[in-house]
């Protein structure tokens, strides 16, 4: 039986569970748990009630870090959003930090065993702490990273050319927020680079909307949520039916000692390998400036 525990009942935990309650036919059962237990149970029956309409069905209810012992998947959307107003992901980390290892402790002591999912930002650093203070395997720990940002570059080309977006393999790398990057060489349409499809003006405008669409949306409506969770359900599904799939992930580098999103294969263990590619030299460049980016975070963040 999967069994998912979703840890915050925001707007993002709740757009993930509606994308579970309406597709995942591989999922029997997921509990909420939230520090407003009353909201908590509001949701799960807001969402049982879903079920008469749905081509599957599945059990919703409120719950405790007892619940996870027998889990295979802990999804942690927990913390604070980023504000209106071009506040950083970096600027939520000394807060969230503290929330996300609080719930990973919690999971392990209540006997947990699967695979986490971290979608709280800023999620690298946040990634990272997991991975190196809470006494988990790194590869039990994904987190969102840059796969929501490669899914909109993937829209953002195909509103550009006229191609659907299922055909573009694309590439954003590094940071999840302002240091992330395209890799066009990289990048294809079905086997063709993007770079003979796109001129240098075009590549720059499409980066620019990559980077700067969660801050265009949360100016619009105040927050993100239905990419990052559509995000979430593709990582759940790979992790849950064992696909080996790959995704632009956030996980533990241990070369570089941080972790940032580059190709990595998920499957029911969590990170099951990682995919190298042949950068170009300034992309490489980029790459590094990234990581060294996260690391003066995290050096910041310990002050």
């Amino acid at each position: 039986m999967n069994k998912i525990c979703v840890v915050g009942c925001g707007n993002v935990g709740m757009a993930y569970v509606h994308e579970i309650a309406l597709k995942a036919h591989f999922v029997e059962e997921i509990v909420l748990l939230d520090i407003d237990k009353q909201k908590a149970e509001g949701e799960a029956l807001d969402i049982m009630h879903t079920m008469p309409f749905n081509d599957n069905y599945m059990l919703v209810h409120a719950g405790d870090y007892a619940d996870c012992a027998d889990a295979n998947l802990l999804v942690i959307t927990a913390g604070k959003n980023q504000k209106k107003g071009g506040e950083t992901r970096q600027e939520l980390l000394k807060s969230n930090a503290e929330v996300v290892t609080s719930i990973i402790k919690s999971a392990e002591k209540a006997g947990f065993k699967g695979v986490y999912l971290i979608a709280t930002n800023p999620v690298d650093v946040l990634t990272y702490i997991a991975c190196t203070k809470c006494g988990v395997s790194a590869s039990r720990i994904i987190g969102t990273g840059t796969t929501l940002d490669s899914a909109r570059l993937k829209y953002a080309v195909s509103a550009k050319l006229g191609i659907n977006p299922r055909s573009i393999n694309g590439y954003v790398l590094g940071e999840h927020g302002d240091s992330e990057f395209v890799a066009w060489s990289v990048s294809n349409i079905s086997g063709a680079n993007l770079s003979a499809n796109l001129d240098e003006a075009t590549k720059i405008e499409l980066e620019k909307e990559v980077i700067n669409s969660a801050y265009k949306i949360i100016d619009a409506k105040g927050y993100t949520n239905f990419g990052v969770g559509a995000c979430l359900y593709a990582l759940t599904k790979a992790v849950l039916c064992n696909e080996n799939e790959v995704f632009t992930a956030s996980a533990l580098h241990v070369q570089e000692d941080m972790c940032y999103s580059s190709p990595v294969v998920v499957g029911a263990k969590g990170v099951v390998n990682k995919i190298t590619l042949d950068l170009s030299a300034t992309e490489k460049e980029k790459l590094n400036e990234s990581i060294a980016k996260l690391r003066e975070s995290y050096k910041n963040y310990k002050k």
